[in-house]
């Protein structure tokens, strides 16, 4: 998930631990980094882990309550299921990971009470303004409303 206090207080030192080999030797060094596409969503830099395989589970310790309510869905990503890990190394689902959609449930509410008329108007008017942008050219806008696109 999207850990904001992480991200921006460059001082904070989080420890990061391997969640199924907690008694592996760390000897090997490892950046952690976030899921989106940011420069800046390093978690942990040069970390002593155990070898790390794909899929491996990573606990970042004492991120706080208010971690999960500051996440956001940016770029699409769900946020990350909430899990207990009990001494004996049990794991216990807390809350889970979001589903797309809940994501996109205020977006597709508005929809289905919006004019169909109107929607094909914005509709129009985004593609109209895209292609003025990606092509660079008022030749696409002339085609288009010799097309009967525009409106």
């Amino acid at each position: 998930g999207f850990v904001p206090d992480v991200l921006f207080d460059k001082k904070l030192q989080l420890d990061v631990l391997p969640a199924e080999r907690m008694n592996a030797p760390r000897i090997y060094d490892y950046a952690i980094a976030g899921n989106t596409c940011d420069h800046w969503d390093i978690i942990a830099n040069k970390r002593k882990l155990p070898k790390l395989e794909e899929d491996d589970l990573l606990m970042i310790m004492d991120i706080g309550a208010y971690s999960h309510v500051l996440a956001s869905n940016f770029n699409n990503m769900k946020r990350a299921p909430i899990v207990l890990i009990d001494e004996s190394g049990r794991i216990k689902l807390i809350r889970r990971r979001d589903r797309y959609s809940e994501m996109f449930a205020p977006e597709l509410d508005v929809l289905k009470i919006a004019d169909p008329y109107e929607l094909q108007r914005y509709y129009h008017l985004a593609r109209k303004n895209l292609n003025k942008v990606w092509n660079g050219s008022e030749k696409m806008e002339d085609e288009h409303d010799r097309a009967g696109i525009g409106f």
